[in-house]
């Protein structure tokens, strides 16, 4: 009775082994190996897939000689699985060159798992080179925008997993709709936060639900987000790159974290900008008074923070640089 499933499964596999295949023949042609994209160093849970999937990447590139520069990570949490420690340290100490997105917990955690890198860059998140400016976004979007009266709300799978959580976000939007007369734009990041941001606003009564907008950005490019995000008068939420496109392109927000993994990614990137105040812990991000004070403190905040970033980013300097002192390259070139 569930011989319709096979056919399916199978087409997955062979697409599956045809992309591997692929992978394969790309590496073997390669000369060295660039990684990006971060928060992968961690026991984000007990199954460690982050971290096992980073291991396994970077030991691929070492069993065929590549060498490997991997940037803007995020080291930890770490120190809860010996297993998950193991393959940390031996990421770490494997590649070339690591670059990190904050300048405090990852160090934390390199020194616990005793960990020492050839050589560690602390930085910021590379994403904030995104350009966005000249992004267009579709007309419904841009009436609800409209004199750049609304705030931005994001979730995670760790701030929604449940209806109390959900009923949260729900009664936070008729708050802010009721208390600063505003627009309200729940964004989503993937696929999933915007099937539970369609459930959030059916949460809503039904007086704000005009108020409240859900596009759909299934098709976006990062960059059209972020130009969204630019328009509000605040941004309140947990995705990490919600908060940093946010803060790089100087619109107040306010962090909301449901688990450490969540928190030490956020805090990492804000406390280096002095903004340390409006990443909430784990026990203020469900205490409703305090999230109610940071936002009433943030809600059209002027920020300049935007200039305090290189551009290009300084992972990618660095790796312009190794690029041309490995194989002898113009800087031209290499950048």
């Amino acid at each position: 009775d569930k011989g319709w499933r096979k056919p399916k499964i199978l087409s997955k596999r062979v697409k599956y082994r045809s992309q591997l295949k692929a992978i394969h023949e790309a590496i073997s042609s390669s000369h060295a190996s660039l990684v990006t994209g971060g928060g992968t160093i961690n026991s984000r849970d007990a199954g460690g897939a982050s971290v096992k999937r980073m291991y396994n990447m970077v030991r691929a590139f070492k069993m065929r000689n590549l060498p490997v520069f991997l940037s803007g990570q995020t080291v930890g949490p770490l120190g809860l699985y010996a297993d998950h420690d193991r393959m940390a340290r031996y990421i770490v100490e494997t590649v070339e060159c690591l670059t990190v997105r904050d300048s405090h917990y990852s160090d934390r955690y390199l020194n616990l798992i005793e960990a020492t890198p050839k050589e560690l860059i602390q930085t910021f998140d590379d994403a904030y080179t995104l350009p966005y400016m000249q992004e267009a976004l579709p007309s419904d979007v841009e009436g609800h925008l409209a004199d750049n009266n609304c705030i931005a709300v994001n979730v995670t799978d760790y701030t929604s997993d449940t209806a109390d959580k959900q009923a949260f976000v729900a009664k936070l939007c008729e708050r802010l709709v009721d208390s600063f007369n505003t627009n309200i734009v729940l964004v989503s990041h993937s696929p999933r936060d915007l099937f539970v941001l369609w459930m959030i606003r059916d949460c809503i009564r039904n007086e704000f639900k005009s108020r409240v907008l859900v596009p759909d950005t299934r098709e976006w490019q990062d960059k059209t987000i972020k130009k969204m995000i630019s328009r509000c008068r605040c941004a309140i939420g947990g995705r990490y790159h919600f908060i940093v496109f946010a803060g790089t392109s100087d619109t107040p927000f306010v962090g909301m974290a449901g688990n450490h993994y969540s928190y030490i990614k956020q805090d990492g990137f804000a406390r280096v900008l002095g903004q340390e105040r409006y990443i909430l812990t784990e026990k203020e991000t469900w205490d409703e008074e305090v999230l109610w004070q940071r936002i009433s403190e943030r809600v059209d905040q002027r920020l300049n923070l935007s200039e305090k970033f290189e551009r290009p980013s300084v992972s990618m300097n660095r790796f312009g640089k190794w690029l041309q002192d490995r194989f002898d390259l113009p800087v031209k070139d290499a950048t």
